[in-house]
């Protein structure tokens, strides 16, 4: 399988992959709310969230290895390739038993971290003794997706992770039909990820003859990868702190109802963002091996034509959702979150910075990402800053006005010195053609069918119905617009060989 159709293959299940986790996120949120309560739903986010800060343990792994198990593919050193999944697997192992140790802690003073009851800080407790018992399986597995993908097989892996996620669904069918305790479908959800393991040692076994499965951390392998994983770490730490503490500081400032009120938006949120934020994990594979054999062509044409794509894609969720903002809220949850509205717009404009992701796997494909860590330490420091202080003023608006306040500082990075004077990069024609063209398209078309709602009555008192003509005519609009002004003719060809196949 070539690069192109690797990419093309891993985009495709990695959509897939990620419509069928934006479909569950946003049916599972209203149906635990119902059969749990507003509270109590709060306590599943407080307890997720928590063991998700925790992935950072990883410190930079992840990324380090699918770079260097690419580079190593590429260069025909499979020795390599071999012993650094062993190391892998040492490292994961070791982390997993600090994960379950951590959330232990956190578990025995969790009712004094948090402002929560006594009844909700016993049911917070055992959700997140839960997590503990199952951390060092999901961290010790966590190792087999790498090599794999670093294959260029990332469809395999997204169309694996297809099947637990298919029994979530059934585990929220049957926990509606026969309702049981929260923390046996909590723990029900947390075992429903390990079904896939033996199929993925299957695979392993297939793409590396004689590979081992027993730890061994080769100190020299560790010492060759370790300079760049703790880059990778440094820049990750502050995006990952920006994105999972936001929750916890609702939970800490207000209460465990704020924070069913940030997953409830939060999960609408995801359905904009499901696929643009798909790219970066998917090209890191190609653009590494790119990288490594110097195919600047293929760099290029991610930078800028990538990030059209990301722009257009993400411009269509985010403005898409606006339109429909109020009748889908209400379908949701209820009438009375319509309250969130505002927030909710301004979360889904604001997804429009991550219009990056296409150079952002450029930047992770190479050697030097220092500069990346003191931003995002910047960016992390004030957004956080402002949600601390704002939350208590503003409530889930906070939130939000500090992740905007993040995105902001990292966007006047990126553009006047990191991407122009690191990469060499025209910055102004990634503003103007990739991103700026796109977002003001697709922002007329959402601009044009809110003043028509305004000014012109139309009388449609079925939600479902509301949101699917003003669904349909945003589309038809976007779809026009964009394939006369944004589209070029090679764009044009490939729509229309699209369509003929």
């Amino acid at each position: 399988m070539n690069s192109k159709t690797a990419i093309l293959t891993g985009v495709s299940w990695t959509v897939t992959l990620n419509i069928v986790n934006g479909i569950y996120g946003f049916l599972s949120v209203p149906l635990l709310l119902f059969l749990y309560g507003k509270s109590h739903y709060g306590l599943i986010a407080i307890a997720l969230s928590i063991n998700l800060y925790l992935r950072l343990l990883d410190l930079g792994f992840n990324s380090t290895n699918v770079k260097f198990y690419s580079v190593w593919m590429a260069q025909g050193k499979l020795d390599k390739v071999k012993k650094l999944f062993q190391t892998s697997l040492g490292f994961y192992g070791l982390i997993g038993l600090l994960n379950a140790v951590v959330l232990v802690f956190i578990a025995l003073f969790s009712d004094v971290i948090f402002n929560i009851s006594s009844e909700e800080s016993v049911i917070l407790r055992h959700l997140i003794l839960i997590l503990a018992g199952c951390a060092f399986i999901n961290w010790y597995s966590s190792s087999l997706n790498q090599v794999i993908m670093a294959s260029e097989q990332v469809g395999w892996v997204q169309r694996m992770a297809v099947v637990p996620k298919l029994c979530q669904f059934l585990i929220l069918l049957f926990v509606y039909v026969f309702p049981v305790p929260i923390e046996v479908y909590f723990l029900s959800t947390c075992l429903s990820v390990f079904i896939v393991i033996p199929f993925s040692i299957v695979k392993i076994k297939a793409l590396l003859a004689g590979v081992s499965f027993l730890p061994c951390i080769t100190n020299s392998i560790l010492k060759e990868i370790l300079p760049y994983c703790m880059n990778v770490f440094s820049f990750g730490i502050f995006q990952f702190s920006m994105d999972m503490l936001r929750p916890v500081f609702l939970g800490i400032r207000i209460s465990p109802e704020a924070v069913a009120e940030y997953k409830i938006i939060g999960s609408i949120v995801t359905l904009a963002t499901m696929l643009g934020g798909s790219f970066m994990s998917t090209v890191l594979p190609s653009v590494s091996k790119a990288r490594a054999t110097n195919n600047q062509n293929a760099i290029l044409r991610i930078a800028y034509q990538g990030t059209k794509y990301i722009s257009v894609t993400l411009s269509f969720c985010s403005f898409g959702l606006i339109v429909v903002a109020d009748e889908l809220l209400t379908a949701y949850v209820g009438a009375s979150y319509l309250h969130l509205v505002p927030w909710l717009s301004l979360w889904l404009l604001v997804i429009l910075f991550g219009h990056n992701q296409g150079i952002s796997s450029i930047i992770l494909a190479g050697n030097d990402i220092r500069a990346l860590s003191y931003s995002s330490a910047v960016a992390t420091a004030l957004g956080l800053s402002v949600c601390w202080f704002l939350i208590p003023v503003w409530g889930i608006g906070g939130t939000v006005i500090g992740y905007l306040c993040y995105c902001l500082v990292q966007f006047v990075f990126y553009y006047f010195y990191y991407w122009r004077i690191k990469l060499g990069l025209d910055t102004l024609k990634i503003f103007v053609h990739s991103f700026l063209i796109p977002v003001l398209v697709s922002s007329f078309v959402c601009v044009l069918i809110l003043l028509i709602q305004r000014y012109v009555r139309v009388s449609i008192t079925h939600l479902i119905t509301a949101v699917t003509v003003k669904g349909f005519i945003f589309t038809l609009l976007f779809a026009v617009l964009h394939y006369n002004i944004t589209c070029t003719e090679e764009d044009r060809t490939w729509i229309a060989n699209l369509l003929k196949k």
